[in-house]
């Protein structure tokens, strides 16, 4: 996730780069258009906000603060998972973008919380039926076989192994009853 985030981060910072190099004043030399270009990526590719006070041209200059800005912001929001921090992104792309991403991690946890609360609840009741609850299948296949494992074991019953339902973990199943 924070690989997407990092992509589609600087991709942003790409086109900010590009259309606030259009606004660079005419009277300001090509060598210090490139440099300042070549500050802007340096610092926001590095987050580092006083890298950007070297900037000359006063469009890119700002430009460079914001996207730092809205970077360490969505970060934080991430980290936090807290929606509310989105509102400190000053760019609406970015604040979309913040929200989707807090949101999106916000849902796997819920689904997380959701998955280990059936597998306890199948684990202490012994009832491998509820792990039918979890939504992923490999998931939902482990919870079976921490619970048909054990009662195979047991019982030295291996066709309670088929239950399970995924070849993999039933072959080993069976093998663990062999031991």
């Amino acid at each position: 996730m924070k690989k997407t985030l990092t992509c589609l981060l600087l991709t942003g910072v790409f086109l900010t780069a590009c259309g606030a190099k259009n606004t660079i004043s005419t009277t300001t030399k090509p060598s210090d258009q490139a440099l300042d270009n070549n500050i802007f990526s340096e610092a926001t590719g590095s987050g580092n906000l006083a890298r950007c006070k070297d900037i000359m041209d006063t469009t890119l200059k700002t430009s460079c603060e914001q996207v730092i800005n809205d970077k360490k912001a969505t970060s934080a929001a991430i980290t936090e998972l807290d929606k509310s921090k989105c509102s400190k992104v000053s760019d609406s792309r970015y604040k979309k973008e913040c929200e989707t991403q807090v949101a999106a991690k916000l849902e796997a946890k819920n689904a997380d919380t959701k998955r280990l609360s059936i597998e306890q609840s199948a684990v202490d009741k012994g009832d491998a039926s509820l792990c039918d609850g979890i939504a992923d299948k490999n998931q939902q296949g482990a919870c079976k076989y921490n619970i048909l494992s054990n009662q195979a074991m047991l019982k030295k019953d291996p066709s309670l192994c088929e239950g399970i339902g995924l070849k993999n973990l039933i072959l080993q199943c069976k093998d663990f009853l062999k031991k």
